[in-house]
């Protein structure tokens, strides 16, 4: 008997260590390169990039609260928003018929998620799919909240995206002990619905600790139906993820001021603390860049360079940078630039009531936000909604 659970215990062990997936070699293989110094930054105005700003409220009442806006999405007329820590809900909202609903399911029953992790549109079912890493399911909800069904899946992450027949997951540094190879872990990976790993990308450390790399959850930039963009943090590349496989497209190059190998040998120094390695990266001048968002026309991020943070844009029709620093704003005054989606010609931006209430008293005057937002806007309303237009630059 013991002989046999013996050869059992080595059967599930060889199985649940089957790392016969391919993984991703990055080569010269990327399509292009996005050159940065952060020396030849430059003043640039909102107005040079910009042909309009349009502002959506979205209308406030006690049964439709919404704390934060931590992911957007637009689909047709409906503005789909994920408040993952504050009310820990899902709200949909139509812009022209002023419809609201909100979706408020924890729990661990059918329907129900513990952690709201992720949000994703499923254009070919069209419904909207939430996804919970700690029951490990996706749920599936249609646009007017009602629940469909749910779907297990094998491995934990932090973006999950449906493409084709298959899974991307991008990792984030959690651990997935049966995809180890090497004595790493992918990243980001392509699965078979089964939770069969077809190629894996953009490896980390086994002995990497997360409380000691700074995260900013990159999200899947929708490109098409068939393929997704996504820059990993901590990664000078830029991956497109098809049905099939996952390509190295784009590469960040900041040269000596690139993320490489000084970095993670200090990340794995004993003693290492998060404040240190910034510290280190500051000192060195190393460019970390964040909140990658990409489509057919525009390419969008920031990078830190020494304390200072660079808002880049890209025009993949004229192959023109800008490197903003600083990105000043001479059109409304008050929106920051942090763009949360990026879809079409159309970058969207979130304004909080407080931001508008603060500042009306010297905008009022110049008229550069809508007379009608200043004067009815309250402390506690939900978050506006600001689109810009892009121009061709």
């Amino acid at each position: 008997m013991k002989k046999l659970l013996l050869i059992s215990l080595v059967t599930c062990l060889f199985f649940a260590c089957d790392n016969s997936y391919s993984p991703i070699i990055l080569d010269s293989h990327c399509r292009d390169t996005l050159s940065c110094n952060p020396s030849k930054a430059q003043r640039v105005c909102y107005s040079t990039i910009f042909q309009s700003i349009e502002y959506i409220p979205i209308p406030t009442d006690t049964n439709f609260l919404i704390g934060n806006i931590d992911k957007l999405l637009v689909v047709d007329d409906f503005f789909i928003i994920m408040d993952k820590y504050i009310t820990h809900s899902l709200f949909v909202f139509n812009k022209l018929t002023q419809e609201k609903i909100q979706i408020q399911k924890q729990g661990s029953g059918p329907g129900d998620y513990v952690v709201l992790q992720d949000i994703y549109w499923d254009s070919k079912q069209q419904v909207v799919k939430i996804y919970c890493n700690v029951r490990k399911k996706i749920l599936h909800y249609d646009i007017q909240g009602h629940f469909l069904r749910e779907e297990t899946l094998p491995y934990r992450s932090n973006r999950v995206f449906s493409i084709g027949n298959h899974y991307t997951y991008y990792v984030d540094y959690l651990r997935n002990p049966t995809i180890i190879k090497n004595n790493k872990y992918p990243n980001l990976m392509l699965t078979t619905q089964d939770g069969k790993v077809l190629c894996g990308a953009d490896y980390f450390s086994a002995d990497i600790s997360t409380s000691l790399v700074y995260s900013t959850l990159p999200q899947f930039s929708v490109m098409n139906d068939t393929m997704l963009a996504i820059k990993p943090d901590h990664s000078q590349t830029v991956y497109y993820v098809t049905k099939d496989n996952i390509i190295p497209a784009h590469y960040l190059n900041f040269n000596n001021h690139n993320v490489d190998h000084r970095y993670w040998n200090k990340v794995t120094e004993t003693g290492m603390t998060f404040k240190k390695i910034t510290d280190y990266s500051n000192a060195i001048g190393l460019c970390e860049s964040y909140y990658y968002m990409e489509n057919k026309d525009v390419i969008i991020f920031k990078y830190r360079y020494r304390e200072q943070l660079h808002t880049v844009l890209y025009s993949k029709k004229s192959h023109k940078l800008l490197d903003a620093n600083p990105f000043y704003n001479d059109m409304d005054q008050i929106t920051p630039f942090q763009p949360v989606l990026v879809q079409g010609n159309k970058v969207y931006c979130l304004l909080q009531a407080e931001d508008i209430i603060t500042a009306s008293s010297f905008l009022y005057e110049q008229q550069s936000v809508p007379e009608s937002l200043l004067n009815t806007t309250q402390a506690l309303d939900n978050p506006i909604i600001v689109v810009f237009t892009l121009k061709d630059f």
